[in-house]
């Protein structure tokens, strides 16, 4: 009954958003999230645990820029994930959108850079700044409020976002003259963990449905990725009803957005025996918003593509979206066949409007 399934996928996006969200990674939002979602699939009929994991992450809220002249002030941060760490101090230019071509011609020689949101993705805006010569980075929105983001990678200096209000103020302190500034972020042990649930165990293969619960600071999450989340606990009840030819597993990722963290570390921790018994794993990541989209493996999804057409479900082939990746990706790297299943608009992922 597709209606009933939607209307349960809505109810648990709802609580997901308006309990749980931001479910910043390593955060007691998270942990009660994923405690929430390791209840509903016993409920459903799986047996259901808290695979626990450790993450080094960088505090995501905070005032960690301050302008030390012309005038003392403390500016409200989120910082990036994949950031650099330290305390650097130095002036603070404007560099456009980041790209080559924006940085003043004398490089930026310890400076921090003050970047606009858009364009090009952080880790280049970062990188770019680097090799420069900058020491920091801050990029202020492109719209109203403050936004999270991701790095794609380790960077080797410390990111952080600011406001367009506040990247507004620190334009105009710029134009008015020269501006010192000093960005300090130090990063912390915690603990992550994945939901890691299981039906029909030991029968044979495994297939693993997938999709993380976990958001950037300062987004509710509801795309990315409560709605992944909340179709594979709606669809829980279905499968623990049904007879399978080989094992399921559901696992709902913790830290993807720190860098897949939670399905890597749940795919190296197990036996190269095991690893070898899953057969597939399919990957639900932003479902909400767009035409609904596959890719991975050829064999499944062909298949994927097969069963959309005899349903009368809209599913194109749109390749591996550009500049993202997901948690499929731990298992592709480690030779398991994938499917990702995401939709095409990813416009307000990462931001306070991904309600």
């Amino acid at each position: 009954d597709a209606a009933a399934l939607t209307e349960t996928a809505f109810g648990h996006l709802s609580r997901l958003v308006g309990q749980y969200g931001p479910r910043t990674s390593a955060t007691d939002r998270e942990v009660a999230a994923a405690r929430y979602i390791a209840a509903e699939l016993a409920r459903a009929g799986f047996s259901a645990s808290l695979q626990e994991f450790p993450v080094h992450v960088t505090p995501g809220h905070g005032r960690d820029l301050e302008i030390t002249t012309p005038r003392p002030l403390k500016v409200e941060t989120v910082a990036m994930a994949g950031s650099g760490e330290g305390t650097v101090t130095g002036r603070l230019v404007y560099v456009g959108l980041g790209r080559p071509e924006d940085i003043p011609s004398g490089g930026l020689a310890g400076a921090i850079a003050l970047a606009r949101r858009g364009l090009i993705p952080f880790g280049e805006k970062a990188e770019n700044v680097r090799q420069a010569g900058g020491a920091g980075l801050v990029v202020f929105n492109s719209e109203q409020g403050l936004f999270g983001g991701n790095l794609g990678g380790q960077a080797a200096i410390p990111v952080v976002s600011i406001s367009d209000a506040d990247g507004q103020t620190l334009l105009g302190l710029i134009e008015a003259g020269p501006v010192t500034a000093s960005l300090t972020l130090r990063s912390e042990d915690r603990t992550s963990r994945n939901v890691v649930a299981v039906v029909n165990k030991g029968q044979g293969p495994v297939v693993v449905l997938g999709g993380h619960y976990d958001s950037v600071p300062e987004s509710p999450g509801a795309n990315d990725n409560a709605s992944g989340t909340s179709v594979l606990l709606a669809l829980a009840g279905e499968i623990a009803r049904k007879e399978w030819p080989f094992e399921v597993r559901i696992i709902a990722f913790g830290s993807e957005e720190l860098g897949l963290l939670g399905s890597s570390h749940y795919v190296d921790s197990l036996p190269p025996a095991e690893r070898a018994r899953i057969a597939a794993m399919l990957n639900f990541d932003a479902l909400g918003t767009g035409v609904l989209a596959a890719t991975g493996d050829r064999s499944l999804l062909d298949a994927a593509l097969s069963i959309a057409r005899e349903l009368g479900i809209p599913l194109v082939d749109t390749g591996e979206p550009p500049n993202a990746s997901s948690d499929h990706a731990s298992f592709r790297a480690a030779g398991v066949p994938v499917l990702f299943i995401a939709a095409t608009d990813f416009s307000r992922i990462h931001t306070a409007d991904d309600t």
